[in-house]
């Protein structure tokens, strides 16, 4: 990766011309998967899988955990520091996110739209994209998102879960299906056609009414709360209080601060930052990178963490709007336990 990438000025000026959303290694339903309870708990915890899809049926193509691409901190128990065990992974609807490095990514919004209803804190160093990003994300995108996921809950029982495969080879998720039905749009259209939609009279006058003409309420609202954006510089210590996250996710974040002079001292920060807002119980930060193992966790302070998995995540077939960086066919997913 170049050395511009760590440099705030680049990403100012490249938001200012370019406002489409772009991602980086992996769109959301690439790595969805591994926000299962059968990868956020760790090896010695037994976690609730009940009403949950398994992996393999999320993304038949991932490859599954090996021997020879995970990586066991051994020697420490799965238990904090008063000695208790550590407990389950929260429910998505209970989960506290952060998601370091936004950009204009709508992963966010996917996940919200997935299940994820509590906080979703997104940050980034660009002032130019977090101020885009929190006009983007209106009163009115959330009144939007409320009606399809009713569409969504009305839908539950037809579509049961996952039953369409995109251009990619993967599973489209079913909130996806449920936003074209919901807006009369059938499934061979692309997903960015139907988030451009948001704002037509069509779906204003669908909402215009509380109640239909003859007295019936109209479905309940699906209220979460919205999505953070801040303007945070994850090289410097974090505005936040300990423990106040359950999942943190890092999508080429990572690699770019790797670009940075000082680089190492900058992720030995950012490690540390994240270690101490995660929940002492349970928490978890989930790297997508393009380094493999024997360039990347050497960055890690190992020491720190009770257990750290790696996987590796086959690169998509992607259009301009995602970035395939680094050699060779693969992504590399790290899975560190707090």
């Amino acid at each position: 990766m170049s050395h511009q990438y760590a440099n705030v000025d680049y990403w100012d000026e490249r938001y200012n011309e370019d406002k489409d959303p772009f991602e980086w290694y992996q769109r959301y339903y690439g790595f969805r998967h591994f926000l299962t309870p059968e990868y956020l708990c760790p090896s010695n915890v037994r976690c609730r899988a009940e009403n949950a899809l398994t992996p393999d049926k999320m993304n038949p193509s991932v490859e599954r955990e090996s021997s020879s691409t995970t990586e066991k901190i051994l020697g420490k128990p799965s238990k904090n520091d008063s000695g208790k065990p550590k407990s389950q992974f929260p429910a998505s609807k209970d989960c506290r996110v952060l998601i370091l490095g936004c950009g204009n990514s709508e992963v966010g919004e996917e996940m919200l739209s997935d299940g994820f209803t509590n906080i979703i804190c997104n940050v980034d160093f660009s002032s130019v994209v977090i101020r885009q990003m929190n006009a983007k994300y209106s009163d009115e995108w959330y009144q939007y998102l409320n009606t399809s996921l009713c569409c969504e809950r009305k839908l539950e029982g037809e579509n049961d879960g996952i039953n369409e495969q995109n251009g990619e080879g993967l599973s489209t998720p079913k909130w996806i299906l449920a936003k074209r039905s919901c807006i009369g749009l059938d499934s061979g259209r692309e997903i960015a056609d139907v988030r451009a939609d948001v704002n037509t009279p069509r779906l204003h006058s669908n909402r215009s009414n509380s109640n239909t003409n003859n007295g019936s309420k109209r479905p309940t609202k699906l209220m979460m709360k919205k999505m953070v954006f801040q303007c945070i510089d994850v090289t410097k210590p974090f505005p936040y209080p300990d423990q106040a996250y359950d999942l943190i996710l890092c999508k080429g974040t990572f690699d770019a601060i790797l670009c940075a002079q000082n680089r190492l001292e900058k992720i030995r920060i950012m490690m540390s930052e994240c270690h101490r807002v995660l929940d002492e119980n349970h928490g978890v930060m989930l790297i997508v990178s393009y380094g493999d193992p024997d360039k990347r966790l050497c960055c890690f302070d190992r020491g720190k963490w009770k257990e750290i998995k790696t996987y590796t995540l086959p690169k998509p077939s992607v259009p301009a709007t995602v970035s395939n960086a680094g050699a060779g066919g693969d992504h590399y997913v790290y899975i560190l336990y707090k």
